[in-house]
């Protein structure tokens, strides 16, 4: 099998929009090995940065899987990469990848195997351009690529390589981040960019959100700058096939939420599905994007990214793949590069965002209208006059239970968009990593037009960002409002539900009242002029019949006045009947108490408690010394001996 065979003709791009091919721009192969020259004072001004705005030697490091390896290190390729003894938090890590990894070796990934060798997702760009100019130098590849095709590039040396350019300028594209692409990406990954790979591929996996810049404080310095973004598509797709236990994976595990009970369709849609068994769905999602290096010259860009997001890479034309893929499809060229790390990553926050921000929008805007026309068809008056049925009940209920699945689909948006906010508030603070991106421009007007042009452009797409983040915080309000409505609604079935309730328990009590006030009366006269007439001692005649029926009327009447008004009256005499037997019992008992006091006897200069019983069975009583006791007295007695005993 050929892992790198041709890539598909030219055809739609993969968001699904028709666009015109052009004209695929040449890319030069070349030999370079010039070292990187200052394109001058780069940092301008921001002393943040001022370590990485000049080339930097590097020194000699090897792969960090073979490296360990040749010291003695046992265990899976995966394992030895993600295992660090200077971080604590390793382990976890560990845990998360290789659960995910479970059932596949590097041994598949290097003979090309199943997967590794047919499933094409990785897009891979490797440029080197010591002055920041043009297309650069690059390094041809077959993309997109199975996973392995990239073990075998990243397996070329970086730097001095006998036939291909320096890649210093790396980027690394993933659709549907796998557990064979794992093991190329470990199996090849340098000491120095081990950390960045590490949290780069944990934090994809785990669906968390983060945004920041990562410098060691001691040893040899290299950025990290990390983009993660998750957030939820809403769409109409297939449910998911439920893989078993120990199934092979070949894709994160995400999210999918059922929506079908929200009848999307009936919200005034006009979007239909194309095949009968789709539904309408919340499908998890993420985009994650890792710039790791040295200096401004040499770094690695990593993007993962699901392929619910930009599609299937295997699907895209040959074109498209003259496009920085991690810049989003079509809105970078890869042969007109953005150089510079930090110009490169706000770039790539500044497209995904608002692709991010477009998926929140869109999902707000249905749950929104889906709870309103839900209101709207099922209206619940509240009035006191309002005419109550089973059936009515009975929707009451659905309601209900409609809300609460609304109020279940509203918690992980607003956790995750949540944590996005935040996430930014602290990369934005006054103190936050921004900093590590606000120049001077007046300090680089000096500078060469393009560096210029670079900041200024950074600039704008920071202005950019910013928009987005404060469209995303109003999303985040309109959820929190969505939720409060539901929660108000739900209170307000509970009460139309619990008067719907009361007034059925109404109509039971008058149907019960009817019952014993008049028809038992009548059904127990009726037994007794059932009876013989030796046994009545009055004659059994209509007259009769009416008196007695009356009077059992009358007799059923003074019973349930009796037990509603003497009721009150009756437990205080019970109560206070009870005191007084307590009182006597306790009286009765006292005397036979034989207590001493306690005395205080000094031997030899110590003093001692002593305490003597005399008597004490009387007392602790047993039960069983009288046994003719009623309840009564046996009860009473025993709240006797608890009183002694506190005492």
């Amino acid at each position: 099998m050929n892992p790198e065979g041709s890539v598909k003709s030219p055809g739609r791009s993969r968001s699904g929009r028709a666009l015109a091919a052009p004209k695929p721009l040449k890319k030069r192969a070349s030999k370079s090995k010039s070292k990187p020259v200052s394109a001058g004072n780069i940092s301008f001004g921001n002393s943040e940065w001022a370590e990485f705005s000049s080339p930097r030697p590097i020194p000699d490091v090897e792969r960090l899987v073979e490296a360990r390896k040749a010291q003695g290190a046992d265990g899976d390729d995966v394992g030895i990469f993600f295992i660090d003894f200077r971080d604590t938090a390793a382990p976890l890590e560990v845990d998360v990848v290789e659960n995910f990894c479970r059932g596949t070796n590097l041994d598949y990934v290097e003979k090309g195997k199943g997967s590794a060798g047919s499933l094409r997702t990785v897009w891979l760009d490797d440029r080197n351009s010591p002055g920041f100019e043009g297309s650069g130098d690059t390094r041809e590849h077959e993309n997109p690529l199975t996973a392995t095709g990239l073990l075998r590039a990243l397996a070329e040396k970086p730097f001095n390589h006998e036939k291909l350019c320096n890649a210093a300028r790396r980027l690394i594209y993933v659709s549907d981040l796998n557990p064979d692409c794992i093991h190329a990406l470990a199996a090849t990954a340098s000491s120095l960019h081990a950390r960045a790979l590490r949290s780069a591929i944990y934090r994809h996996l785990v669906f968390r959100p983060s945004v920041g810049v990562k410098i060691p404080s001691a040893g040899y310095l290299r950025f990290q700058l990390e983009l993660h973004l998750p957030f939820f598509i809403m769409r109409e797709s297939t449910p998911p096939d439920k893989t078993p236990d120990g199934t092979v994976k070949t894709k994160p595990d995400r999210g999918w939420t059922d929506l079908s009970f929200l009848r999307l369709d009936a919200c005034g849609s006009n979007s239909r599905s194309s095949e009968p068994e789709e539904v309408w769905c919340m499908q998890e999602a993420q985009i994650s994007c890792v710039v790791t290096g040295t200096d401004d010259w040499r770094w690695t860009g990593y993007g993962f990214v699901d392929a619910e997001v930009d599609g299937y890479l295997a699907e895209a034309p040959e074109w498209e793949m003259c496009f920085d893929q991690i810049a989003g499809g079509d809105e970078v060229e890869a042969n007109l590069p953005i150089w510079r790390p930090r110009d490169w990553w706000i770039k790539v926050f500044e497209v995904r965002i608002d692709q991010v921000t477009g998926h929140y929008e869109n999902l707000v805007h249905k749950l929104n209208s889906a709870f309103n026309q839900y209101k709207k068809d099922h209206p619940f008056s509240l009035s006191p006059q309002r005419s109550t049925s089973r059936h009515q009940t009975t929707e009451i209920e659905a309601a209900f239970e409609w809300t609460l699945q609304m109020m279940g689909v509203l918690t992980k948006p607003r956790n995750v968009l949540l944590a996005t906010v935040e996430a930014w508030r602290a990369f934005n603070s006054e103190d936050g990593d921004v900093q590590y991106f606000s120049d001077d421009l007046h300090a680089a007007a000096g500078e060469t037009s393009q560096a210029f042009k670079a900041l200024a452009a950074r600039r704008r797409s920071m202005k950019n960002i910013k928009a987005k983040y404060y469209e995303l915080q109003g999303y985040l309000s309109e959820i929190v409002a969505l939720d409060k409505s539901c929660e108000d609604y739900k209170k307000a079935l509970e009460l139309s539900l619990s008067l719907s309730q009361k007034q059925t328990a109404d109509k039971n009590e008058f149907t019960n009242v009817f019952t014993v006030s008049l028809l038992y009366p009548i059904g127990l006269a009726a037994a007794v002029f059932s009876m013989q007439q030796a046994a009545i001692p009055f004659p059994q005649t209509p007259k009769a019949f009416g008196i007695t029926v009356v009077f059992f009327i009358c007799m059923v009447a003074a019973i349930q006045f009796f037990v509603v008004h003497a009721q009150p009256w009756l437990w205080k005499m019970i109560t206070s009947w009870l005191e007084r037997g307590v009182r006597e019992e306790t009286k009765g008992i006292m005397p036979d108490a034989k207590v001493k006091k306690k005395e205080e006897v000094t031997k030899g200069g110590v003093q001692e408690r002593v305490t003597d019983v005399t008597d004490e069975e009387s007392v602790m009583p047993k039960m069983s010394r009288d046994k003719s006791r009623t309840w009564k007295s046996w009860v009473t007695r025993s709240s006797t001996e608890r009183t002694l005993v506190g005492e």
